[in-house]
């Protein structure tokens, strides 16, 4: 996890943003949903992702690369290579 600290001059806080990396693999990866969202367009999520080539289905094997995806939910992605999934906490 990285840590990057953000200064809001004449605020009396501090507001700390961070970074989650998750590495996938090639082939099938079970991803869960790991965002302060309710719900995002997976396309947003798997920004990180862009260019490496991939499938996301939902439970009912739906195709959700242009869908939301859910808080609370699990997600298949097929991977054409390795790639990191990238979060942020904002």
């Amino acid at each position: 996890m990285s840590l990057e600290r953000k200064w809001n001059r004449g605020v009396s806080r501090i507001e700390i943003f961070y970074a989650v990396y998750y590495h996938v693999y090639p082939g099938w990866n079970l991803i869960g949903f790991k965002s302060v969202s309710a719900r995002m367009l997976a396309l947003d999520y798997l920004q990180s992702l862009a260019g490496t080539g991939y499938i996301l289905m939902d439970k009912s094997n739906i195709n959700k690369n242009d869908g939301y995806m859910a808080s609370g939910e699990g997600y298949w992605l097929w991977m054409n290579r390795e790639g990191d999934i990238v979060t942020f906490n904002e």
